[in-house]
């Protein structure tokens, strides 16, 4: 039986990175749902990650790991990949269309093309061929360790439980490879689920980022990422003491973040924090507000 947190409700990672951002920005896009009216950088960058995530998880998928398979049935698993990318793709932009949501449909076209490419190298290059087994994919964690949700669960090539998440990138210089993997490792969506499955599964875990970019050179490469325990303890204790304040967000009031720049430029919701102060009425100009998730 998984160890239990002492909190009565565990918030996501990126609820919780989010919020320790700006809280206003928090209840902005978690609590009410408010999204840019014109789809940006990182816009596109949420529709192809989700696309691939859904096509990476069949051709991960137990029954498919380490099984030799005639050319044609992989061509078919590529197929059913490409088929739920499509479809996490559509899954995502018809509610944002119906909300007034504004995109380049070359763009779309775009992201359908980059993912269904990248599916189809990944398919035939796999990061874990030297795995020993591969247990799960897209595994929650549930509710008592904030809904982690992990791409890949298995044994490594140490014969050790380890966890993979894959981070899709379209475009990502060779240049910039070691800084990204540097960035991920000390990110606090890694630094959680590290916690989370220690708690889980209750034994040592490894976890590695299964890093797939496209272009300007294609690369599906895990690297491992090594956390010292005592920083695990810390941030278990963070998750806590998280997630007990965001409970309580709305009744203790308004509080502002202290920056509402990114290394890509401008927070989406700077505008809405310190020049419409929140207003619904005048965010409707440049935000739009989606319906609650699985409505």
């Amino acid at each position: 039986m998984p160890d239990q947190p002492t909190t009565p409700h565990i918030f996501s990672p990126s609820a919780i990175k989010v919020y320790s951002e700006c809280p206003i920005k928090y209840e902005l896009m978690y609590l009410d749902q408010w999204y840019s009216r014109q789809a940006d950088r990182p816009f596109w960058g949420r529709v192809a990650g989700s696309a691939f995530a859904e096509g990476s998880a069949i051709l991960n998928s137990p029954e498919n790991f380490m099984t030799a398979v005639p050319e044609c049935n992989l061509q078919l698993k590529i197929d059913l990949a490409i088929k739920a990318a499509l479809k996490s793709i559509t899954d995502d932009i018809d509610p944002f269309m119906k909300a007034g949501g504004i995109l380049d449909r070359t763009d779309l076209e775009n992201v359908k093309r980059d993912v269904a490419q990248a599916l189809t190298k990944y398919a035939n290059n796999s990061p874990f061929a030297d795995w020993k087994e591969i247990l799960h994919v897209e595994y929650g964690l549930g509710t008592l360790y904030g809904n982690c949700r992990l791409d890949v669960i298995g044994r490594d090539r140490h014969n050790v439980l380890s966890f993979a998440d894959i981070k899709f990138k379209r475009y990502l210089d060779t240049q910039y490879v070691d800084k990204t993997v540097e960035e991920y490792r000390w990110d606090w969506q890694f630094l959680h689920y590290q916690w989370a499955m220690e708690k889980y599964f209750n034994e040592p875990v490894n976890a590695y980022l299964c890093l797939v970019r496209l272009k300007s050179a294609w690369q599906a490469q895990l690297f491992e990422f090594t956390y010292n325990a005592a920083l695990i303890h810390s941030v278990g204790l963070s998750v806590g003491r998280y997630s007990e304040d965001m409970g309580h967000a709305i009744e203790r009031g308004t509080a502002l973040g202290t920056t509402h720049d990114t290394k890509f430029g401008p927070c989406a919701y700077k505008e809405a924090c310190l020049k419409l102060q929140w207003n619904e009425d005048l965010m409707k100009q440049n935000y739009i507000q989606l319906p609650p998730r699985g409505k």
